[in-house]
């Protein structure tokens, strides 16, 4: 592959647990000039299903996914799982119009590969135990020992998947910040391309700020002992395996009443925060929905949820 003469099937994809930097990397591909990389793309993935051995698109959940809606892209008039994969991914990259279309994913990686098995992937990392304390500040968790739970779920999918790696491009989101220009011309090599200093003005045209170096390894001050030992207990040969080192903070394991402390003061959290954004309705229709089985019951809940949530976005 020549730089700049990028084959219609090649696809490119930027993977990594949410809290890791995607937003951040997202925007400093998508402001070179020859890359488009328009945000988010799990809905790609996440509404096709297996239906004995067909692979089909659920277009009634892709219609009221909040960031396929926000996408502007229409619902494909094919049911095929691959082909709908496929048209969905062509109207992306028309609408984008630029040399390399890079894709947003954290998460249905095998399945992407099994419909590109193609694809190149930017592996993007981010020391995990900022990832579960990011993930308090969200409202997904209320302690860290849970915070870490998706980014656990992303990278051990990733070792089941053992892509080649002649495919992945391995970028830590600490480096990043660190030497951007450096890691950027390394990211735009793996992309056949030159690297733009456009990238890096990225800050003038969104909400996010530029990059700030203080931003890694958060952990080390805002984190207590208690809480750094039991996060890296839970991440097990993981940490390591990612190239981060351990705080060497020496602490048990959680017994059984200190996870039921975790467990509840997780629940609780999340609820407030829930409700405190959406109020109680609302979210008591949702759950209602989800364990009845019954989707149109919290359809219009959920609508009502993602308008609010636009508003709590970066």
């Amino acid at each position: 592959m020549t730089m700049g003469s990028h084959a219609v099937n090649d696809v490119f994809v930027l993977y990594g647990a949410l809290r890791s930097g995607t937003t951040l990397v997202r925007l400093l591909l998508d402001a070179h000039p020859d890359i488009g990389c328009p945000g988010e793309r799990d809905f790609m993935l996440d509404h096709l299903e297996q239906n004995g051995a067909d692979l089909v698109l659920n277009a009634g959940d892709l219609e009221l996914d909040r960031i396929f809606r926000a996408s502007g892209l229409p619902v494909p008039d094919v049911r095929e799982g691959e082909a709908a994969f496929r048209t969905m991914l062509a109207g992306d990259r028309a609408r984008s119009g630029k040399k390399v279309h890079v894709l947003v994913l954290h998460r249905e990686l095998g399945r992407l590969r099994q419909l590109c098995p193609e694809a190149r992937i930017i592996h993007l990392l981010r020391d995990p135990r900022d990832v579960a304390r990011s993930s308090i500040g969200m409202g997904w968790a209320g302690n860290t020992w849970h915070g870490i739970d998706h980014w656990l779920g992303t990278e051990r999918d990733w070792d089941r998947l053992a892509i080649p790696e002649e495919r992945v491009f391995t970028l830590r989101y600490e480096d990043l910040l660190a030497a951007p220009k450096d890691q950027l011309s390394r990211l735009c090599a793996f992309l056949g391309l030159s690297y733009s200093p456009a990238m890096l003005d990225y800050a003038q045209h969104s909400t996010y700020e530029a990059i700030d170096p203080r931003l890694a390894f958060q952990w080390r001050s805002k984190q207590s002992p208690r809480e750094i030992a039991e996060v890296e207990y839970k991440l097990g040969h993981l940490l390591e395996a990612r190239g981060y080192r351990p705080s060497g903070a020496v602490v048990g394991p959680p017994g059984v009443i200190r996870r039921a402390r975790l467990a509840l003061q997780n629940k609780l959290h999340t609820w407030k925060v829930r409700t405190e954004r959406y109020g109680y309705v609302d979210p008591v229709l949702v759950m209602l929905a989800g364990r009845l089985r019954w989707k149109s019951l919290g359809r219009g809940a959920q609508l009502r949820i993602d308008r609010k949530t636009q508003g709590y976005l970066k």
